[in-house]
């Protein structure tokens, strides 16, 4: 990620933010915990290829909406998105 938050949600108005991120660098937790500590808050949800439960535990701590294990099937993404947005 090159653009800083705030510019992503000046710039595009936001409803839902999948975040795809090796757990091992910490650098999805620090997306999650930061759009989570917005004036108003963006559901995020983590996606990565590599998770255990406390990453999951951790993830979900610092306000990640959902934590998931890829791959995932599109609809159930889909559907997940679709519950983030209601």
């Amino acid at each position: 990620y090159h653009f800083g938050h705030d510019e992503i949600t000046k710039t595009h108005p936001t409803d839902v933010i999948i975040i795809e991120s090796d757990i091992a660098n910490d650098a999805g937790l620090n997306l999650v915990k930061t759009f989570n500590q917005l004036v108003t808050p963006i559901p995020t949800i983590l996606l990565t290829d590599n998770g255990d439960l406390l990453s999951a535990v951790e993830a979900m701590k610092f306000g990640a909406l959902n934590y998931i294990e890829k791959p995932i099937a599109d609809s159930a993404l889909a559907k997940i998105v679709h519950q983030a947005c209601s």
